[in-house]
């Protein structure tokens, strides 16, 4: 389970919960794939996994992050009537992958972000900004911009008060990336007969 300082992975989260009814939920880490040319990987790549629960109870979160130092942020989709943001530090998802424990996330704030179904106001995506420094929290319909403040080894986020609307953009927006520190990549599904899309944003 451990892995050098220097290899990029991709997290793979199995934790959507619409009913709000699963006790654990899975997150998985592959080796980033080399996708054609020389060095390519094959095409079956192994998976490490490891178990988490929510403190209180079974919560929707189709949000994660990594930070730099592979701390893992969540952030809830808002359908138990919060927004929240819950964290994992590094040294307990390495031992959770090599025990296979099943560990609790710690609750580390309400984010501010109002829930509301009819109007798309769920959390369906983060990224974290290529210095670490910044957390973008996506619904179907606005971008949120989050600063990292850490203090005793605790992870915080401060709304920095700078919402992004995408307007009708995307029929139903499910993930966000960094492109660059200024770039972001939006993803969507197919939706009210339009087809998904991948649009670039800046704000």
């Amino acid at each position: 389970a451990d892995l050098p300082q220097t290899t990029e992975c991709l997290y793979i989260a199995d934790t959507g919960d619409n009913n709000n009814v699963r006790q654990d939920v899975t997150v998985y880490i592959v080796v980033e794939p080399r996708v054609g040319g020389v060095g390519a990987s094959p095409g079956i790549v192994p998976a490490m996994s490891f178990h988490y629960r929510y403190p209180d109870k079974p919560t929707d979160a189709e949000a994660l992050a990594v930070l730099p130092n592979g701390d893992i942020t969540i952030v809830s989709k808002g359908r138990g009537g919060t927004i929240d943001f819950y964290s994992i530090p590094a040294a307990t998802v390495a031992r959770a992958l090599s025990s296979g424990e099943t560990i609790t996330v710690q609750y580390a704030g309400n984010t501010g972000i109002q829930p509301d179904q009819r109007t798309g106001q769920l959390v369906t995506a983060a990224a974290m900004s290529p210095d670490g420094k910044t957390l973008a929290v996506r619904t179907y319909y606005e971008v949120y911009f989050f600063e990292l403040e850490s203090s005793s080894g605790e992870v915080h986020w401060r709304d920095l008060q700078r919402p992004c609307s995408l307007g009708d953009a995307e029929p139903q927006g499910e993930g966000i990336d960094y492109l660059d520190a200024n770039t972001l990549l939006l993803t969507s599904e197919r939706s009210r007969g339009r087809p998904g899309s991948i649009h670039r944003l800046q704000c």
